[in-house]
């Protein structure tokens, strides 16, 4: 991935990395390649973050969405394999990125009390970024916990709901775990 064009190219990238993030049998490339293969396509997510952040105002609201959608799938899944953790920094951009392009985001109910669907995929970004930054270990997720969990327990108080019932359970458990702790 030497060179973004424009967005049609990067939705291409961010559906080729998912593609290989899937269908790749992980036990035999990592036996092969060791983590190698792990870090290369961290590199091209980060990169495919930094073009989405850097073009935040000039995409389709759309466009930029479904990359982040297809980018977050990738970190989420990474977070749930064994010895491949998923960095902070990877976490760190991808919240740039989604501040960067839900600055144009009409965050309003449309008809019939639902949401559009660019507000249910930024939903789903917040909660797959949340998920990943659980799987990591506690010291590694301090810094994240407050930006992630402040708007997960915002968008788990919102009706129609835009997250599933049980992250925004898990979140209030975790909030009331962190809370109880406080208190000792």
């Amino acid at each position: 991935m030497s060179r973004i064009e424009d967005e049609n190219t990067v939705m291409s990238w961010c559906q080729a990395l998912e593609n290989i993030v899937v269908f790749v049998d992980h036990e035999r490339v990592t036996k092969r390649m060791g983590n190698l293969w792990h870090t290369q396509l961290l590199l091209c997510v980060n990169k495919l973050l930094n073009y989405i952040t850097g073009n935040a105002t000039t995409y389709s609201m759309d466009q930029s969405l479904e990359g982040l959608c297809t980018l977050t799938r990738i970190i989420q899944r990474f977070s749930s394999l064994p010895d491949t953790p998923v960095e902070r920094e990877t976490l760190f951009k991808a919240i740039g990125a989604l501040k960067s392009v839900e600055t144009g985001l009409d965050i309003s109910l449309g008809e019939a009390s639902q949401w559009s669907p660019l507000v249910s995929k930024w939903g789903e970004i917040q909660e797959r970024l949340w998920l990943a930054m659980m799987s990591m270990d506690n010291e590694q997720k301090y810094d994240l916990w407050g930006i992630l969990t402040a708007r997960m327990v915002g968008l788990g108080s919102v009706k129609p709901p835009v997250l599933s019932e049980g992250t925004s359970a898990w979140v209030r458990i975790e909030v009331l775990h962190l809370l109880s702790q406080s208190d000792s």
